[in-house]
């Protein structure tokens, strides 16, 4: 895989879905510090479109994705960015969810949907880093398969 300069869409996208406030903007921040270490400080609670190249294959993670408006701006920055694999976060239910779903559908796109895990309180942290070290491995398989 290799991205380029050009508006296109992602060959893949990982859809990590789950209710507001279940984690998913802290594992895909920390997704984000496992592919380029040099960007694992961030701002909490602010969100981040990033562009990675990880391993050759130009990787676009964003954080935010609980508003449809937000789904429509993380798939533009991927088209924008001429990324390879797209990861965004998606609400359980409602528009953002079947947003991404149809858009992957009507550019006939790979979509993997990933739950986002849920955890009592005390050990959100350590299910964040959980979550986003299983993204990584799910990336590099994805990689291994179309080099």
């Amino acid at each position: 895989m290799s991205g380029n300069s050009t508006s296109t869409s992602p060959r893949t996208i990982i859809m990590l879905y789950g209710p507001h406030d279940s984690g998913k903007t802290t594992s895909l921040n920390h997704l984000i510090g496992l592919l380029d270490p040099s960007r694992k400080d961030w701002p909490q609670g602010q969100d981040r479109e990033v562009l990675v190249d990880y391993q050759g294959t130009l990787v676009a993670v964003t954080t935010k994705g609980d508003g449809l408006n937000e789904i429509k701006g993380n798939l533009k920055f991927a088209e924008e960015t001429g990324c390879d694999i797209l990861v965004t976060p998606a609400r359980t239910r409602g528009e953002t969810r079947r947003k991404v779903r149809e858009y992957a559908w009507k550019h006939s796109i790979k979509l993997i949907e990933v739950r986002s895990y849920i955890a009592p309180q005390q050990y959100h942290s350590l299910v964040n880093l959980v979550q986003a070290d299983s993204l990584k491995e799910l990336i590099d398989g994805l990689i291994k398969q179309h080099p």
